[in-house]
């Protein structure tokens, strides 16, 4: 018989605290689904035993890419939310990974002004980090994540059997995340290092650490207007080389280049003093062996024109200043260089080249 292990935890958020349990239960998961009157789930699950006593009208499958990541997308399924007649009171369950997450959240923000959502992470991207925090997210034709909403969930369920159904990349990229969380709040980044030493022995107690983390972070910054956007370190970049690449290297991976560039580019700038002491360093260190060759080769090959676009373009940024989230030492500082003073591909281009294989 399996030993259970389970974690239970709560996070404050201005609507409201809600749950968030890491558990193996398996009859914990189903019945806490069948709290839920309609589905969102990633098309991987459409054969999972977790479906097999729902009506199939209640659930809506979704590829889990940047195209599900549009209006257009999300009025299909609100479509079905309507034949099957969900009303305020109802509550829908998302099961998947970040895109699905961004999806399902967003239309449960707006659907009758909103209602409850309960959200099942599957990805180990997902279980360390975008489950908690509320964000929601679509793409437009011109823009990344551009339109969004905060409504943090009912509950969080992180089934840790999920772990089971990923492969060495999906579980790296999670990996990149926990370290950036975890450096980001500091106080468990130490211990997470050590842990990411044996990691598949190791998971749940990473992923826990990560979110600890990231909940002392939201609780103090909710709605993104300071130590919260401290997060965002290596995506700025990141989202600028998944576009560029065409989304063939995956988020995780490039959130993970994104912060070498950061780091690279705070060395440049003497933002960091030349020591292998600082946990920037030894963060680096460990993301670079987590990088598989292939994702470099498509580094190296990336849109150069649509890197710069994207990233003249992220949001952050305004008419004056671009804004950088960067690591200062053993901090994280969002850095605003002057745009009349700073071009972005002399800055950038020496810094990528020192990446390339």
């Amino acid at each position: 018989m399996v030993s259970q292990k389970q974690e239970q935890f709560k996070v404050s958020s201005s609507s409201g605290d809600y749950d968030v349990v890491i558990s193996n239960n398996e009859e914990l998961l189903i019945s806490n689904l069948n709290e839920c009157k309609f589905f969102i789930a990633d098309s991987f699950f459409k054969e999972s035993f977790i479906f097999e006593n729902i009506d199939k009208n209640n659930i809506f499958f979704v590829d889990a890419s940047e195209d599900s990541k549009t209006l257009s997308f999300a009025e299909q399924i609100i479509h079905q939310m309507t034949l099957i007649k969900l009303s305020r009171d109802s509550k829908i369950a998302v099961i998947g990974g970040g895109i699905i997450q961004d999806v399902g959240g967003f239309i449960a923000s707006i659907y009758m002004r909103g209602i409850e959502y309960k959200l099942y992470p599957t990805t180990y991207l997902s279980m360390v980090d975008s489950c908690i925090g509320g964000k929601t997210s679509i793409n437009t034709k011109t823009a990344k994540n551009l339109l969004g909403t905060f409504y943090p969930p009912k509950e969080v369920f992180c089934f840790s059997d999920f772990c089971k159904t990923l492969n060495v990349d999906q579980i790296n990229q999670g990996l990149v995340e926990a370290l950036k969380i975890t450096f980001a709040y500091q106080n468990f980044f130490q211990e997470t290092l050590k842990l990411t030493k044996d990691y598949n022995s190791n998971l749940l107690e990473i992923c826990k650490l990560s979110l600890f983390s990231k909940k002392a972070i939201i609780q103090e910054d909710e709605f993104d207007l300071g130590q919260r956007r401290l997060l965002n370190l290596g995506h700025t970049f990141g989202h600028s080389i998944e576009k560029a690449s065409s989304h063939e290297i995956e988020h995780g991976y490039a959130v993970g280049l994104g912060i070498l560039i950061a780091k690279n580019f705070s060395s440049h700038e003497n933002l960091i003093k030349l020591s292998s002491n600082y946990d920037i360093e030894m963060a680096c260190t460990v993301i670079k062996k987590l990088l598989p060759y292939r994702v470099f080769v498509s580094f190296s090959k990336m849109d150069m024109k649509i890197f710069f676009d994207s990233l003249e373009s992220d949001k952050k940024h305004n008419d004056i200043y671009y804004r950088f989230i960067l690591p200062i030492n053993n901090h994280i500082k969002e850095i605003e260089f002057e745009k009349k003073l700073f071009n972005l591909e002399e800055k950038f281009i020496p810094i990528i080249k020192q990446l390339h294989i």
